[in-house]
């Protein structure tokens, strides 16, 4: 081999290696890029997740508190209704001693949930 085809070849391998070192540092570059608009998407993402955590976190409490405000109407309005049926009625007073099995119901159907 002749120096001028050495010289040649090594000048040949030197612009490669330039080109690759080149191409190496642009796609760095552009991974950095990437990495950095990934990085900002995902903040943006859990943003938006939070936000629409904190809605729906307020919305079930207020479901909540609709729900625990309706049950006490419903309960005020029930335990009214049964004052006003029940104060002007007078209820007998019986002692056991006046009570009669069929008053009360006899003692033998109290074992019938077991029987097959």
């Amino acid at each position: 081999m002749s120096d001028a085809h050495c010289l040649d070849v090594k000048s040949k391998a030197a612009r490669r290696e330039k080109k690759l070192t080149d191409e190496k540092e642009k796609l760095a570059k552009k991974l950095a890029r990437l990495r950095a608009k990934q990085e900002a998407l995902v903040a943006r993402a859990y943003e938006d997740v939070m936000v629409r955590y904190k809605a729906l976190e307020e919305y079930m409490e207020e479901q909540s508190m609709n729900c625990v405000g309706a049950f006490e109407d419903d309960f005020r309005s029930f335990h009214e209704k049964l004052e006003e049926k029940y104060s002007t009625h007078e209820f007998e007073t019986v002692t056991t001693h006046e009570a009669s099995a069929s008053d009360v119901g006899s003692d033998n159907n109290e074992d019938d949930d077991d029987a097959p």
